[in-house]
């Protein structure tokens, strides 16, 4: 099979995927090997680091709280929770969870040097930052009175039936998948930023909960994937201008936690996972449809890529964005 053909010789690893269609998941399959040394399998159970894969399903929780009417999406977050991660910057008053989400607070994806700096006037362009979503679970567990995993699990993880999911790392033992990275080498590392360890058949359910609606009421639903902010054909990450070059993706957005792009099958919602020995991609379409794949792999994305164009049969514009080839 082809599918096994590309792991083999390139990732030398595997995968999990799933398919969904008319909103039923349809078909679960399994390749190659959660270790290597010693080889085991991949089955249903196989847990994988879901890394930025972990933002959507947070999202959909910080939206929970939205309709409760816990926390609004364009109140500056300063507003609940002082952040002396940034000092002595006016720009933070204008950081909200709306600009959390679409990635619009002027944040870079990851700080250096341990000093944190809005680079450009929140709401007023795209890049890509994990730091905001750290920002924003403060806000949350400070709302909510719970840590992340406990808010996650009561209100999220556990409705939804993902019962081999956690926001607190797993193990080895405990079903995990092995990481590997593009040499076919051991990884272990933890990040802490991109935790949700999870299931393929248990993120399936997640994004049948998209499509149906299922826990949200389906105007929230419609205005996480609505488009709230064009993107940079550059890319994820566009913190400096000049490193820019202004042209915005004539088929790429952003929407609330999701990444949004025009198919030949209409609008797909969108998102992919990349921590070190673990690459993902999730793509649905409201109107009953989707596929996962996740991998245990710093190869991943490029076998991805000709996966999901021999399964699908159309071409997804985010793929070409993120530029894994």
């Amino acid at each position: 099979m082809k599918i096994y053909t590309v792991l083999h010789f390139e990732l030398e690893c595997g995968l999990s995927l799933a398919f969904i269609e008319d909103s039923n998941i349809t078909s679960l399959k399994y390749y190659g090997l959660k270790s290597i040394t010693p080889p085991n399998a991949i089955d249903k159970n196989t847990i994988f680091e879901a890394a930025s894969l972990s933002k959507p399903v947070f999202t959909y929780g910080v939206l929970k709280m939205v309709e409760n009417g816990l926390i609004d999406l364009d109140t500056p977050l300063s507003d609940y929770f002082q952040y002396d991660d940034v000092k002595n910057d006016q720009k933070l008053e204008f950081i909200t969870a709306r600009t959390v989400l679409s990635h619009a607070t002027g944040f870079p994806n990851w700080r250096q040097n341990n000093e944190l700096i809005i680079h450009f006037q929140p709401g007023s362009r795209f890049s890509y930052s994990g730091e905001g979503f750290v920002y924003l679970q403060k806000v949350i567990e400070k709302l909510s009175g719970q840590s992340l995993e406990e808010y996650m699990q009561k209100n999220v993880l556990s409705p939804l039936g993902m019962t081999h999911s956690s926001y607190l790392s797993r193990k080895p033992e405990d079903n995990k998948a092995y990481g590997y990275d593009s040499a076919g080498l051991l990884t272990l590392k933890a990040n802490a930023a991109s935790s949700l360890h999870t299931t393929v058949l248990d993120y399936a359910k997640f994004i049948q909960a998209i499509i149906k609606n299922n826990g949200l009421q389906e105007k929230t639903i419609n205005e996480m994937l609505s488009s709230q902010i064009n993107v940079e054909i550059d890319g994820p990450i566009c913190i400096c201008v000049d490193k820019c070059t202004g042209t915005l993706s004539p088929s790429v957005s952003w929407g609330l936690g999701w990444g949004l792009q025009e198919t030949t099958n209409g609008i797909s919602f969108w998102h992919w996972g990349h921590n070190q020995g673990f690459q993902s991609y999730v793509a649905g379409f409201k109107n009953g449809g989707a596929i996962l794949i996740f991998t245990n792999s710093d190869n991943g994305l490029q076998a991805i890529s000709e996966i999901i164009c021999d399964i699908t049969g159309i071409e997804h514009p985010a793929l070409t964005w993120l530029n894994y080839t």
